[in-house]
């Protein structure tokens, strides 16, 4: 399984489901009335106590934190994380557990606020073997992890130059890539 996203394993059916329902056209959060997150009951006890988060490693467990700040960013990765409190502690984001659902799966509904429902369930997180990543994913993970190691040309040129190490008959240019790369500076 590659994480698309920052975030225990079982949180990655909510992002999934969250970037399905953008794909789908679903506003961003402030235009929300409400955004029902459902999971199976095991994972609920054991995340449902992290609504609130109270810290980074806190919203790295929150499935309320999670989806809103998904919805409100139209991503979801460590920038994010800036905006702990504000998105998971919404009123209007609320988990259940639902028995019907297995520890991959999550369902979330959101309500807009002219009274529309939208609802995606997925049923295996992006990136692992039923829902593979594509390309393009893998292309954007590695950018994000590239950002601030490596000018965006030269992460493009070695996340292509990796891709294809197989075909690569001399090494040089990959390996002065990856010298490059040093601590990640301040953006």
């Amino acid at each position: 399984m590659l994480r698309l996203w920052p975030g225990g394993t079982p949180l990655q059916p909510a992002p999934t489901a969250a970037f399905d329902l953008i794909a789908r056209g679903a506003p961003g959060l402030d235009a929300l009335a409400s955004v029902r997150i459902a999971d199976a009951p095991d994972v609920h006890e054991a995340h449902a106590r992290f609504h609130g988060p109270k810290g980074r490693f806190e919203a790295l467990l929150s499935f309320p934190f999670a989806v809103a700040a998904a919805l409100r960013d139209r991503r979801f990765d460590l920038a994010s994380l800036a905006g702990v409190a504000d998105a998971a502690t919404a009123d209007r984001v609320r988990i259940e557990a639902d028995p019907s659902l297995t520890r991959t799966a999550a369902r979330i509904t959101v309500e807009t606020a002219d009274g529309q429902t939208l609802t995606a369930r997925c049923d295996a997180a992006k990136g692992t073997r039923g829902n593979p990543a594509t390309a393009e994913d893998l292309r954007r993970k590695f950018r994000a992890c590239a950002a601030g190691r490596l000018p965006d040309a030269e992460a493009s040129e070695l996340f292509d130059r990796l891709a294809a190490v197989a075909e690569e008959a001399d090494l040089s240019r990959l390996l002065a890539l990856l010298a490059a790369a040093g601590p990640r500076r301040a953006a």
